[in-house]
């Protein structure tokens, strides 16, 4: 794992064409799992009576296995994943000697903003080229 990566702004540009299809699906496979959430309460408010049993478990093993694969993938290159279903994600950059991320979410065409650290998403300025 390379947990001390920054990247300059070019080099996580260059990364985006691959990284988008990832995220995409990434969140498709999020909203095909949202289904599950309500057949696991209902096991649960029945685990007293025998509980029950997952219907389709098929499908959702092969959505946590494709889940499980972007995430460490994403995590093997050091870039932080912040929200699935809008396919946002930090990459650690080094700015005037400190650590900051530069942010991107997959319907952007680029990266084109970074934050402080403890800022987050609100926080995002904006790129100036030549970083």
């Amino acid at each position: 794992m390379k947990d001390n990566k920054f990247y300059t702004l070019k080099e996580a540009r260059s990364l985006i064409s691959e990284l988008r299809p990832k995220l995409q699906n990434l969140s498709r496979i999020w909203e095909e799992l949202a289904p599950y959430s309500d057949q696991f309460e209902e096991l649960k408010r029945n685990a007293d009576k025998g509980g029950g049993t997952l219907g389709d478990l098929k499908h959702y093993y092969s959505y946590i296995l494709q889940l499980n694969d972007t995430v460490n993938y994403l995590k093997k290159m050091n870039i932080e994943l912040k929200d699935i279903s809008k396919g946002l994600i930090d990459f650690p950059s080094l700015r005037d000697g400190r650590v900051v991320f530069l942010c991107w979410k997959m319907d952007e065409e680029t990266i084109t903003h970074w934050h402080e650290v403890k800022d987050g998403f609100s926080g995002r300025k904006e790129c100036e080229e030549e970083e």
